[in-house]
């Protein structure tokens, strides 16, 4: 599967000619824009979009609303026309659902949660709102519910905990405030003796969102324990065992002692890890693995991985989510953006060459049997979000394989193993520099293998080679990580 760079489709092989097959991403068209003489379109061009030429979906007309306002997008809906809206006619469609919705309510023959629906999923994808238009539909439902409402708390409350749940990092403070207000609203029902398995699902709900958010790990602890509290009077031990991970981890932050003592001796802690694979799959368990959030959770199980260098399994998940997002969202949405640039980091090699300053790119292995090393650099020591701040101009050199350091973090191939020759050409991730086992002249590096059967191992470098490109999805290297994901790393129910 390619991408074409007219219609911005993934496409298979029959789709395109043997010619443009090979040519790169920025340039390949597919038969059938070849035919219709489309020309090719990048990523900024298809951001650059006038708005002002789409018609709102809702009332029909083009341009301008009443207070001046264009039609807006951002959700999954796709081409040049399709899903753009004025957010006053968003709102005033969500205000005519939820009044129909509210009546049910009152007369007790509706789900409270079902009230989210039209201000947070757009009608036409299914899929959520996000960035700038998902916060100033939050911000409307609750104008709504407090001046429309203010006699039904559950609209307040359902409005609240959306706003908790938007993909907007830039107002993470605003988040923990609505997460507060939803326990204030609370109170409230339990003192008029409203409070059934939906309310204690919310308290939850703003609690472990309060523990998310908080800067203080004592904080964060007492809002995580008073969750787990919840979720286990409710029967839902997958939740509770979550938050006692959590809790776990954040006593760790406190007591920092015995992690620096692991580190010193090379120790790798999984506690994050699995953390994250626990929260991927009960998003996975509760929402299925087409949800916008549970593919947002694998991304940042992904991420975790790559963090603590099990890059094979990183690359892969992070290929299983880009798949998912180009044929959910569309190649243009940020989460598949946000996607792409950190596979691109994850399919950087970085080494130490001799002693030079800087770290480098290993591009490729040259020579019969891998003795020369093609590498790019230099690069400095810091990580941006699609790889590593370059010091200055990139050059490209040629250099002895025996000069060349890998790094932690690196998907390595075992070969000219002499009394382990089972494990020739098994691959696995280096995951730190063994200093146990390594002798003055000699280093020694563990490895974690991809095959689960297999144990970890301590090898010496001369017996390993870098692994390149673990998948076959392909990468546009133009892109760059849209803002509203930059060093996102948050949790929604």
């Amino acid at each position: 599967m390619k991408i074409c760079a007219a219609c911005r489709e993934e496409l298979p092989r029959e789709s395109f000619s043997k010619k443009q097959w090979q040519l790169k991403q920025s340039q390949r068209r597919c038969k059938e824009c070849i035919d219709a003489n489309r020309e090719v379109q990048s990523l900024a061009s298809l951001d650059s979009f006038n708005v002002g030429d789409a018609s709102c979906w809702i009332c029909l007309e083009e341009g301008l609303d009443e207070s001046g306002k264009p039609p807006v997008r951002d959700c999954s809906c796709r081409g040049d026309s399709a899903g753009f809206a004025h957010l006053s006619c968003i709102v005033r469609y969500a205000v005519s659902r939820s009044e129909v919705e509210v009546e049910s309510i009152r007369r007790g023959t509706l789900c409270t949660i079902n009230l989210k629906d039209p201000w947070r999923t757009c009608p036409n994808c299914k899929q959520f709102y996000s960035n700038r238009l998902g916060w100033d539909l939050v911000n409307a439902f609750c104008s709504y519910a407090e001046k429309q409402h203010p006699g039904v708390p559950d609209v307040m409350l359902v409005a609240l905990f959306c706003k908790t749940c938007i993909v907007c990092p830039a107002v993470e403070g605003e988040k923990a405030d609505a997460a507060t207000k939803m326990l204030f609203v609370l109170e409230g029902m339990k003192a008029r003796g409203r409070y059934g398995v939906f309310y204690k699902e919310m308290e939850a709900s703003a609690h472990v969102r309060l523990g998310m958010l908080a800067k203080d790990s004592k904080e964060r602890i007492e809002h995580l324990e008073k969750h787990k509290e919840i979720c286990t009077y409710l029967g839902d031990h997958e939740k509770a065992k979550l938050s006692q991970s959590l809790i776990a981890e954040e006593r760790m932050i406190m007591f920092p002692g015995l992690n620096a003592i692991k580190l010193a001796f090379g120790e790798v802690s999984d506690d994050n890890v699995k953390r994250a694979r626990e929260i991927y799959e009960t998003y996975a368990k509760d929402f299925g693995e087409d949800n916008c959030q549970t593919r947002l959770a694998l991304s940042i199980l992904a991420e975790t991985l790559y963090d603590n260098n099990y890059v094979v399994e990183a690359e892969k998940l992070g290929a299983k989510a880009l798949k998912q997002c180009r044929r959910v969202h569309g190649v243009g949405h940020d989460l598949t953006k946000a996607l792409e640039c950190s596979m691109k980091r994850f399919r950087m090699r970085m080494v130490y060459v001799g002693d030079w300053n800087g770290r480098y790119q290993l591009l490729k292995y040259e020579g019969e049997h891998g003795e020369k090393c093609v590498v790019k650099g230099p690069f400095s020591e810091e990580r941006t979000d699609d790889g590593w701040k370059a010091e200055s101009n990139l050059t490209h050199f040629i250099v002895d394989a025996k000069d060349v350091a890998l790094l932690p973090g690196t998907p390595v191939e075992c070969c000219g193993l002499v009394n382990a020759k089972h494990l020739n050409g098994k691959v696995g991730d280096l995951l730190f520099f063994d200093r146990k086992r390594s002798t003055e002249g000699v280093s020694r590096f563990r490895i974690h293998f991809e095959d689960e059967e297999l144990s970890q191992v301590s090898a010496k470098e001369e017996n390993l080679r870098a692994v390149f490109n673990m998948t076959d999805v392909e990468i546009d290297e133009d892109v760059t990580m849209p803002e509203s994901y930059k060093s996102y790393k948050s949790y929604n129910d």
